[in-house]
Protein backbone atom coordinates (compact mmCIF):
# COMPACT_ATOMS: atom_id res chain seq x y z
CA UNK A 1 0.00 0.00 0.00
CA UNK A 2 2.99 2.48 0.92
CA UNK A 3 4.41 1.81 -2.26
CA UNK A 4 0.94 2.27 -4.17
CA UNK A 5 0.86 5.78 -2.38
CA UNK A 6 4.13 6.65 -3.31
CA UNK A 7 3.44 6.14 -7.06
CA UNK A 8 0.16 8.05 -6.80
CA UNK A 9 1.94 11.09 -5.58
CA UNK A 10 5.00 10.82 -8.32
CA UNK A 11 1.85 10.62 -10.70
CA UNK A 12 0.36 13.46 -9.71
CA UNK A 13 3.82 15.91 -9.25
CA UNK A 14 5.12 14.60 -12.65
CA UNK A 15 1.28 15.98 -13.92
CA UNK A 16 1.96 19.49 -11.93
CA UNK A 17 5.20 19.67 -13.88
CA UNK A 18 4.33 18.51 -17.18
CA UNK A 19 1.58 21.11 -17.05
CA UNK A 20 3.86 23.78 -15.93
CA UNK A 21 5.86 23.45 -19.26
CA UNK A 22 3.18 23.42 -21.38
CA UNK A 23 1.81 26.58 -19.61
CA UNK A 24 5.71 28.20 -20.21
CA UNK A 25 5.31 27.11 -24.17
CA UNK A 26 2.30 28.77 -24.14
CA UNK A 27 2.94 32.05 -22.93
CA UNK A 28 6.41 32.66 -23.32
CA UNK A 29 6.15 31.98 -27.43
CA UNK A 30 9.03 34.38 -27.71
CA UNK A 31 11.73 32.08 -26.20
CA UNK A 32 14.09 31.13 -28.98
CA UNK A 33 13.33 28.00 -30.58
CA UNK A 34 15.92 26.01 -29.31
CA UNK A 35 14.48 26.95 -25.49
CA UNK A 36 10.67 25.80 -26.92
CA UNK A 37 12.82 22.63 -28.38
CA UNK A 38 13.91 21.70 -25.30
CA UNK A 39 10.83 22.40 -23.49
CA UNK A 40 8.85 20.56 -25.88
CA UNK A 41 11.32 17.30 -25.26
CA UNK A 42 11.27 17.99 -21.63
CA UNK A 43 7.60 17.35 -21.49
CA UNK A 44 7.67 14.47 -24.45
CA UNK A 45 9.83 13.34 -21.34
CA UNK A 46 7.56 13.38 -18.93
CA UNK A 47 4.64 12.35 -20.20
CA UNK A 48 6.45 9.38 -21.08
CA UNK A 49 7.14 9.17 -17.48
CA UNK A 50 3.67 9.40 -16.42
CA UNK A 51 2.63 6.85 -18.63
CA UNK A 52 4.82 4.29 -17.37
CA UNK A 53 3.83 5.47 -13.53
CA UNK A 54 0.12 5.19 -14.98
CA UNK A 55 0.47 1.80 -15.87
CA UNK A 56 2.37 0.58 -12.65
CA UNK A 57 -0.09 2.18 -10.57
CA UNK A 58 -2.72 -0.01 -12.54
CA UNK A 59 -0.65 -3.16 -11.65
CA UNK A 60 -0.80 -1.97 -8.30
CA UNK A 61 -4.48 -2.31 -8.34
CA UNK A 62 -4.79 -5.46 -9.58
CA UNK A 63 -2.44 -6.89 -7.18
CA UNK A 64 -3.93 -5.16 -4.09
CA UNK A 65 -7.82 -6.38 -5.10
CA UNK A 66 -6.83 -9.76 -7.03
CA UNK A 67 -8.23 -8.46 -10.39
CA UNK A 68 -6.71 -10.40 -13.36
CA UNK A 69 -5.65 -8.85 -16.85
CA UNK A 70 -9.17 -9.53 -18.03
CA UNK A 71 -10.72 -7.41 -15.45
CA UNK A 72 -12.12 -10.24 -13.61
CA UNK A 73 -11.49 -11.01 -9.54
CA UNK A 74 -10.89 -14.32 -8.35
CA UNK A 75 -12.25 -15.04 -5.44
CA UNK A 76 -11.83 -18.53 -4.36
CA UNK A 77 -10.13 -22.10 -5.66
CA UNK A 78 -12.20 -24.86 -4.15
CA UNK A 79 -10.82 -28.28 -4.01
CA UNK A 80 -11.68 -31.89 -3.26
CA UNK A 81 -9.79 -33.20 -0.03
CA UNK A 82 -9.81 -37.11 0.82
CA UNK A 83 -7.89 -38.60 3.83
CA UNK A 84 -6.73 -41.47 2.32
CA UNK A 85 -4.79 -38.90 -0.55
CA UNK A 86 -1.50 -38.02 0.95
CA UNK A 87 -0.22 -36.56 -2.47
CA UNK A 88 -2.34 -35.31 -5.67
CA UNK A 89 -4.61 -35.58 -7.13
CA UNK A 90 -6.42 -34.45 -3.64
CA UNK A 91 -9.47 -37.46 -4.70
CA UNK A 92 -8.00 -40.56 -5.45
CA UNK A 93 -11.21 -42.31 -7.94
CA UNK A 94 -11.96 -46.54 -7.89
CA UNK A 95 -13.88 -46.83 -11.04
CA UNK A 96 -17.17 -46.05 -10.12
CA UNK A 97 -16.79 -43.62 -7.21
CA UNK A 98 -18.35 -40.62 -6.54
CA UNK A 99 -17.49 -37.26 -5.34
CA UNK A 100 -19.05 -33.92 -4.50
CA UNK A 101 -17.19 -30.18 -4.56
CA UNK A 102 -19.19 -27.99 -2.89
CA UNK A 103 -18.65 -23.88 -3.53
CA UNK A 104 -19.69 -20.19 -2.18
CA UNK A 105 -20.65 -18.27 -5.58
CA UNK A 106 -21.89 -15.23 -4.18
CA UNK A 107 -20.54 -12.16 -6.14
CA UNK A 108 -19.59 -14.35 -8.53
CA UNK A 109 -20.07 -14.27 -12.36
CA UNK A 110 -18.14 -17.07 -13.26
CA UNK A 111 -16.97 -20.57 -12.18
CA UNK A 112 -14.06 -22.77 -13.92
CA UNK A 113 -13.95 -26.19 -13.15
CA UNK A 114 -10.48 -27.65 -13.80
CA UNK A 115 -9.84 -31.80 -13.94
CA UNK A 116 -7.13 -33.56 -13.88
CA UNK A 117 -7.25 -37.44 -14.51
CA UNK A 118 -4.95 -40.42 -14.65
CA UNK A 119 -6.39 -43.58 -16.17
CA UNK A 120 -4.55 -46.79 -14.58
CA UNK A 121 -6.22 -49.14 -16.71
CA UNK A 122 -8.22 -48.73 -19.70
CA UNK A 123 -9.67 -44.95 -20.89
CA UNK A 124 -12.42 -43.55 -18.40
CA UNK A 125 -15.53 -41.77 -19.14
CA UNK A 126 -15.95 -39.12 -16.38
CA UNK A 127 -19.27 -37.46 -16.08
CA UNK A 128 -20.20 -34.50 -13.99
CA UNK A 129 -23.55 -32.85 -13.23
CA UNK A 130 -24.23 -29.11 -11.52
CA UNK A 131 -26.43 -28.35 -8.88
CA UNK A 132 -27.28 -24.63 -7.71
CA UNK A 133 -28.75 -23.02 -4.74
CA UNK A 134 -29.50 -19.85 -3.14
CA UNK A 135 -30.53 -21.46 0.63
CA UNK A 136 -28.65 -20.70 3.50
CA UNK A 137 -28.11 -23.41 6.41
CA UNK A 138 -27.36 -27.37 6.12
CA UNK A 139 -30.55 -28.21 4.40
CA UNK A 140 -30.39 -26.97 1.30
CA UNK A 141 -32.98 -27.10 -1.82
CA UNK A 142 -30.79 -27.89 -5.04
CA UNK A 143 -31.24 -27.50 -8.28
CA UNK A 144 -29.82 -29.28 -11.19
CA UNK A 145 -28.49 -27.66 -14.33
CA UNK A 146 -31.30 -27.57 -16.62
CA UNK A 147 -30.90 -29.47 -19.99
CA UNK A 148 -33.64 -28.41 -22.85
CA UNK A 149 -34.25 -28.71 -26.80
CA UNK A 150 -36.17 -26.55 -29.34
CA UNK A 151 -38.81 -28.56 -30.43
CA UNK A 152 -40.60 -26.21 -32.60
CA UNK A 153 -40.54 -22.18 -32.57
CA UNK A 154 -43.15 -22.62 -29.96
CA UNK A 155 -42.03 -25.53 -27.85
CA UNK A 156 -39.32 -25.66 -25.40
CA UNK A 157 -38.97 -29.29 -24.18
CA UNK A 158 -37.15 -29.71 -20.93
CA UNK A 159 -35.23 -32.80 -19.58
CA UNK A 160 -36.72 -34.72 -17.13
CA UNK A 161 -33.00 -35.65 -15.37
CA UNK A 162 -30.53 -33.24 -14.44
CA UNK A 163 -28.34 -32.04 -17.59
CA UNK A 164 -25.02 -34.63 -17.38
CA UNK A 165 -21.84 -33.58 -19.02
CA UNK A 166 -19.53 -36.21 -20.29
CA UNK A 167 -16.25 -36.71 -21.25
CA UNK A 168 -14.22 -39.52 -22.47
CA UNK A 169 -10.38 -37.38 -22.59
CA UNK A 170 -9.09 -40.20 -25.89
CA UNK A 171 -10.01 -42.68 -27.97
CA UNK A 172 -6.95 -44.82 -27.70
CA UNK A 173 -4.09 -44.58 -24.72
CA UNK A 174 -1.44 -45.35 -22.37
CA UNK A 175 -1.54 -46.81 -19.13
CA UNK A 176 -0.41 -43.86 -16.78
CA UNK A 177 -1.32 -41.31 -19.37
CA UNK A 178 -2.72 -38.11 -17.45
CA UNK A 179 -5.47 -35.69 -19.21
CA UNK A 180 -6.17 -31.92 -18.26
CA UNK A 181 -10.22 -30.42 -18.97
CA UNK A 182 -11.34 -26.94 -18.12
CA UNK A 183 -15.24 -26.93 -18.00
CA UNK A 184 -16.99 -23.18 -17.63
CA UNK A 185 -20.17 -22.29 -15.60
CA UNK A 186 -21.32 -18.41 -16.88
CA UNK A 187 -23.06 -16.93 -16.34
CA UNK A 188 -23.84 -17.53 -12.29
CA UNK A 189 -27.02 -16.62 -10.50
CA UNK A 190 -26.98 -18.51 -7.15
CA UNK A 191 -25.21 -18.53 -3.72
CA UNK A 192 -23.97 -21.95 -3.71
CA UNK A 193 -22.75 -24.67 -6.35
CA UNK A 194 -22.06 -27.72 -6.60
CA UNK A 195 -20.73 -30.82 -8.83
CA UNK A 196 -21.09 -34.25 -8.26
CA UNK A 197 -18.33 -35.91 -10.44
CA UNK A 198 -17.82 -39.40 -11.50
CA UNK A 199 -15.05 -41.35 -12.94
CA UNK A 200 -16.45 -44.58 -14.94
CA UNK A 201 -15.28 -47.47 -16.60
CA UNK A 202 -11.61 -47.87 -15.26
CA UNK A 203 -10.18 -47.36 -12.04
CA UNK A 204 -9.31 -43.31 -12.40
CA UNK A 205 -7.27 -40.91 -9.92
CA UNK A 206 -8.58 -37.37 -10.81
CA UNK A 207 -7.87 -33.94 -9.54
CA UNK A 208 -10.86 -31.54 -9.22
CA UNK A 209 -10.90 -27.90 -8.73
CA UNK A 210 -13.77 -25.15 -9.10
CA UNK A 211 -12.34 -21.55 -9.46
CA UNK A 212 -14.68 -18.58 -8.64
CA UNK A 213 -14.18 -14.73 -10.46
CA UNK A 214 -16.49 -12.24 -9.28
CA UNK A 215 -17.68 -9.04 -11.75
CA UNK A 216 -15.56 -5.86 -11.07
CA UNK A 217 -18.62 -3.46 -11.96
CA UNK A 218 -20.60 -4.97 -9.27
Amino acid sequence: MRKLITRLAAFIAGFGLMAALILIVNFFTGFPASAISKIEDTAEYQLEKLNQIAAQLASDVRSLTGQDQLGGVSLDVYRLSDAAATTTPHFQGTGAASTTLTMSVTNAKHIDLNIWAKSTSTIPVITWTWYFSSDDGANKNWYPEDGNTVTSNTLVTHGASPLTHSWTPVATSTVGETWLKNAAVDPVASKYAKVMIDATGAATDLYVEGVTQADPNQ
